[in-house]
């Protein structure tokens, strides 16, 4: 019951939350993000506006995504993903998000360039893995470090972290710091939504 009032949560917000773009660039996949409520990422809360998802450096490697202001002028956050996939790519731009409690901003898990079927799932760093696992009982993706340094992504170990706080390696997870390639989603999206879709981890 617990897991359907999530995954009921989650569907019941995204076209509130369903992120629109203005234009993309395909190398970096460049894609501008509106939001009209507060959103959770890897360490920080973004609050309802419009951002510039891009990835950090395409051609050395493709595991870190930045997030800018909406002008490109300001780095608000640069975030370790490993890739995610889905069987159906989509003309819009997608962003799935997590289970959340009761007034927490919903915790976004992936995001996808329009017509890829690879985009990228956000590593969270511990503490806040494992309070969004306790309070959803769900596992999140998670890395063993606090750090905001992106040199400290390459050497980070990668799990899911469960809501005891145990957290499970991910070989294919591991491998993604490396520099392969992270763009990827996921096929458990809603189809009800309109440009976009969210999902729930249950």
């Amino acid at each position: 019951m617990r897991a359907l009032r999530g995954l009921f949560c989650a569907v019941a917000v995204s076209a509130c939350l369903a992120p629109g773009a203005a234009r993309a660039d395909e190398f970096t996949k460049q894609t501008f993000l509106t939001f009209s409520g507060p959103v959770q990422l890897p360490g920080i809360t973004l609050a309802a506006g419009t951002y510039e998802f891009k990835l950090a450096d395409p051609e050395s490697g493709r595991s870190l995504v930045q997030v800018w202001d909406k002008d490109g002028s300001k780095l608000i956050t640069t975030l370790l993903t490993i890739p995610d996939q889905r069987m159906k790519p989509s003309e819009d731009p997608v962003v799935t998000f997590g289970e959340r409690p009761s007034g927490e901003p919903m915790p976004i898990r992936s995001w996808f360039y329009p017509t890829d079927t690879y985009g990228q799932e956000f590593v969270y760093p511990k503490v806040q893995a494992m309070k969004i696992a306790k309070d959803t009982h769900s596992s999140v993706l998670a890395f063993n470090d606090e750090t905001k340094d992106a040199s400290a992504y390459k050497s980070a170990k990668i799990g899911r972290m469960d809501e005891n706080g145990r957290m499970n390696d991910s070989q294919s997870a591991l491998t993604t710091t490396s520099g392969a390639a992270s763009t990827t989603a996921d096929e458990r999206s809603n189809p009800a939504a309109q440009s976009s879709t969210a999902q729930s981890d249950a």
